[in-house]
């Protein structure tokens, strides 16, 4: 996989795991603590797609296989018990480069007291080597943990909105709005990210402002659909005004001159709209939205 504009791309490589068994049915995988990959295989011959009876006595009720895939040319990782570390031992387990270690570590913490928690946090972000460079990384893995509890750490989050990183910028506006109603300029500050040079940044920020129902937003979006777009992001665009199409009907409504000299604008909010709907606006939008 690679990362194009504001999405990923995949690439078909050979498969890692096939079967000529007509009741092979992989439905879930996970990578272990072993970092082995594990493969859940419902192993039915009848699947339920509503073709066959829900009492079909083809369908197999008793078994099941789990299949364990680990790379030969590589040893495993030494599995650890997490129910028995302290939090000073599971923040540092925020370091590991797996992913699924380190969201182990996160359900771990969530068993303990949240003020302990957070108290440990701060002291474990003073001890972090700026040196290192995972450095902005691990700052990245405090700010979810302090979402993780409903913490809110503005600072820590206007600092990596900063970062040089655009895939911390991203993952940090994404935060926002879960911070929304702790923040005076959450609004604001998303309207900023929308004009990042990340795709992926501006991504995160557009569906952020879709959170925030008044004309400022729809104004900002506008923008934001100036500058370079993908798929990606002219779907976010699109749910976005979709769902704050009260809004803009009303600024159309109250301003007859709203968008008059910015086709392409008034097209990305009227082109989705029924011919009923737009006799309802003003008489210069009768003509044909696709005309601009």
């Amino acid at each position: 996989i690679y990362e194009k504009g504001s999405g990923i791309i995949a690439t078909e490589t050979e498969p890692l795991m096939r079967s000529s068994d007509a009741r092979f049915r992989p439905v879930d995988l996970q990578f272990g603590p072993d970092g082995a990959l594990y493969v859940v295989d419902w192993y039915n011959p009848v699947i339920n797609h509503g073709e066959r009876a829900l009492r079909d006595p083809k369908r197999d009720k008793t078994h099941g296989r789990i299949w364990r895939i680990t790379c030969t040319s590589k040893k495993l990782l030494e599995p650890v018990d997490m129910t028995g570390l302290t939090i000073p031992d599971l923040l540092n387990c925020l370091k590991a480069y797996e992913d699924r270690t380190r969201y182990r570590a996160r359900i771990q913490l969530s068993m303990f007291e949240e003020a302990e928690v957070i108290k440990s946090v701060e002291h474990w972000k003073k001890q972090l080597d700026t040196r290192n460079q995972n450095y902005e990384y691990y700052k990245l893995e405090a700010l979810w943990i302090h979402q993780q509890f409903n913490q809110p750490d503005t600072l820590l989050l206007t600092e990596l909105l900063h970062s040089r990183d655009h895939h911390i910028r991203a993952a940090a506006t994404k935060v926002i709005v879960n911070w929304k109603e702790h923040m005076t300029d959450a609004q604001q500050t998303l309207k900023g990210m929308s004009k990042d040079s990340s795709q992926r940044v501006r991504l995160e920020a557009i569906a952020g402002l879709s959170h925030f129902r008044n004309e400022t937003s729809v104004r900002a979006l506008l923008e934001a659909a100036m500058l370079p777009t993908d798929d990606y992001i002219a779907y976010a665009l699109k749910e976005a005004f979709k769902h704050l199409k009260p809004v803009w009907i009303e600024m159309f409504k109250n301003d007859n001159q709203f968008l008059a000299t910015e086709p392409y604008k008034a097209r990305l909010l009227l082109h989705p709209l029924s011919s009923e709907e737009m006799l309802k606006l003003p008489g210069y939008f009768l003509h044909d939205p696709e005309a601009g």
